[in-house]
């Protein structure tokens, strides 16, 4: 791509916080909406209808460009050969869309001026933005620039408090997916330290059993040399000259390992610099100079050394280990006279044959000792590193709540009167509870469900799994009340468990309680009626954005009198601030909201709709008395059962 179309990401964050974003038009080139082009309103504009007209499909279709949801998008487009529920939208686009392309022009407004983009996509595919007729990737956020609900979604909303959750982190969107991709990262790095670390406590404790005999030995030939023979100066000569060739062949088989250490290593970077190139061009094309200039420069470095280190081979002609053996021959055939010479002194023999065998099981027990050292300097290493990861996950998460809760306060100042909210950190520990339970499914602890809601409850994922490393089991029993040899048990069975160290990484979610005043109480989400579940979520859902809002039949869910009182007055005032769209049957949206624009839906044939009308509420006055009031016959006839007079 030009590198024109790529920005810094301090320019995607500039565009992201002043950008505002709007709906121009929407447009299929085949399928049901094929005649069927929409211009919005920048304010609020109204799409009415009979029946089966296409306006959910109108929605669902601005839906799909803009991958809004992509789990909804992939029941939209599920294809009638898969497994598929019974619900009405399940493949709604696969079969209203067809071979076509959807197509949305966004206008965007920054500082320094208007453009406007068009998003393109077909079934099967994923979405695409077009400036100029020219492709490019989204760094400012286009695709999820844009709010939407469903018909009768507010329920589903209202009944899931992760859903519900997700409102109030609507305003701060693009921070908190940066925040949730860096989580995705630290979650995998931690739990890939976890089995290394596993790994290397076991090889630390193979090496530790015979190295409990270290000391004696050690001891053993420090008593055994105050005892030496007298050696004749010929064999004393020799043996010297014998131990330096032992010592010249365990620095070469010492060097030797290193060797190899270092080639794994080099090999290692090999398989890493293809991913080094393509960041390398990336960052170039951002314009990040330095960042690419010193990636070049670590793979100038890297082709070097393996040039270097496949070169050694290549001129050897030899494995490292078959080099290693000639040497040991060659040092061996130097060694005749040492050994004819100790036969010679059969008391001089037995005391020689002793400590060498001595010195040998030494020499073999500190390189033992060294690997062991080693091992432990890496497992410390990892320690902190974890260590690192879980603060910073912390860290996250505590900006996540502040920022959640910013927008709490922000809602309750301004809504307070009609609903409060509160959040909780870390308290939704469900997900937490049921991988407990998973993991003590097959141990033969009694009250194992308990156990698993009392270890979610009082002690995060990363302190269990420290009390198990560590198997104390005495700090879990005082933590959770409970019997001592129970939880001895558990720590035991934990540390064998392989799943222990899927917990790492894990973050406990925060909790937001909404509660909705009615005649003056305050009364929880989920213990109000469907209609009230509706009204107590409008305030998350109405709010100052810059980019469009898209309702379809929000009057589903809410009484007439609420529309009136509430709903329509929110909206007189939200559509100054925020792009509007809403599907309706009920005339006081765009009636009383006074809607710049309603559009009118109507059918061409069973499978294709017609061009549609447009305009101002008093240029579809009629379309809107016959649609939404049952014709002006019916509406006056109303009028005079109630007893309304003209004035």
């Amino acid at each position: 791509m030009p590198q024109a179309l790529f920005r810094t990401q301090r320019d995607c964050f500039i565009e992201t916080t002043y950008m505002s974003q709007r709906l121009k038009t929407i447009s299929a080139s085949s399928g049901f909406l094929e005649n069927c082009d929409v211009e919005f309103s920048p304010q609020l504009t109204c799409i009415i209808g009979a029946r089966g007209t296409c306006k959910s499909t109108l929605i669902e279709s601005i839906r799909f460009a803009f991958d809004c949801d992509p789990e909804r998008v992939a029941v939209l487009t599920r294809s009638p050969s898969e497994p598929h529920d019974s619900s009405a939208q399940s493949g709604l686009l696969r079969a209203t869309l067809g071979p076509g392309t959807v197509s949305c022009e966004v206008e965007t407004l920054r500082p320094d001026g208007e453009s406007t983009a068009s998003l393109e996509r077909e079934l099967d595919s994923s979405p695409r933005i077009y400036r100029d007729g020219v492709q490019e990737i989204d760094e400012s956020g286009l695709f999820d620039r844009i709010e939407i609900y469903s018909q009768g979604e507010m329920q589903r909303v209202a009944d899931d408090s992760r859903l519900r959750l997700q409102l109030i982190d609507r305003a701060h969107r693009a921070r908190l997916r940066q925040l949730n991709d860096q989580l995705s990262i630290i979650r995998r790095d931690l739990q890939s330290i976890g089995p290394e670390f596993l790994q290397l406590r076991h090889a630390i404790a193979s090496r530790q059993a015979p190295l409990n005999q270290l000391i004696a030995h050690r001891q053993q030939l420090s008593e055994l040399e105050t005892s030496k023979p007298q050696l004749p100066a010929a064999l004393q000569k020799e043996r010297e000259q014998y131990e330096w060739r032992q010592q010249i062949f365990n620095y070469a088989s010492s060097q030797a390992s290193r060797f190899v250490q270092v080639r794994k290593a080099v090999d290692s970077w090999v398989t890493e610099a293809a991913a080094l190139t393509e960041a390398g061009e990336f960052f170039k094309k951002l314009g990040m100079e330095p960042e690419s200039d010193a990636i070049y420069a670590v793979l100038a470095s890297v082709t070097q050394l393996v040039q270097a280190a496949r070169g050694f081979q290549q001129e050897t002609g030899a494995t490292l280990d078959s080099e290693l053996d000639a040497l040991r021959r060659r040092l061996e055939a130097l060694n005749g006279t040492y050994y004819q010479l100790r036969k010679e002194e059969e008391h001089v023999n037995a005391y020689l044959k002793e400590k060498d065998a001595l010195a040998r099981q030494i020499l073999m027990l500190e390189k033992l000792l060294s690997e062991k050292n080693a091992l432990e300097k890496k497992q410390q290493d990892l320690l902190v590193k974890r260590g690192t990861l879980r603060s910073t996950m912390a860290a996250i998460g505590d900006e996540v709540f502040q920022l959640r809760l910013a927008e709490v306060d922000r809602i309750n100042s301004a809504f307070g009167t009609q609903v409060v909210l509160t959040i909780s950190q870390g308290t939704r520990t469900g997900d937490y509870q049921h991988r407990l339970e998973d993991l003590l499914s097959g141990s033969r602890l009694r009250d194992q469900s308990e156990i698993a809601a009392d270890i979610a409850g009082r002690i995060a994922p990363s302190e269990l799994i420290d009390i198990v490393e560590t198997g104390d089991a005495g700090r879990l029993a005082a933590q959770l009340n409970r019997d001592a040899s129970q939880m001895t048990r558990c720590v035991s069975y934990l540390a064998d468990s392989e799943g222990l160290y899927g917990l790492e990484g894990l973050l406990l979610e925060d909790e937001l309680d909404v509660q909705l005043y009615i005649e003056g109480a305050p009364h929880r989400v989920d213990e109000l009626s469907k209609g009230q579940k509706a009204t107590a979520l409008l305030p998350l859902i109405l709010r100052d954005a810059d980019y469009p809002l898209l309702f379809d039949q929000p009057e589903d869910d809410l009484d007439n009198r609420f529309i009136y009182d509430s709903l329509v007055q929110t909206i007189r005032a939200l559509k100054l601030k925020r792009q509007l769209v809403f599907v309706t049957h009920n005339a006081n949206i765009p009636v009383l909201g006074e809607a710049e624009k309603v559009i009118v839906m109507q059918m061409e044939s069973p499978r294709k709709a017609r061009a549609p009308e447009s305009g101002t509420v008093d240029e579809m006055r009629a379309h809107i008395l016959q649609l939404l009031e049952g014709g002006e016959e019916a509406f006056r006839l109303r009028q005079q059962k109630y007893g309304i007079r003209n004035s």
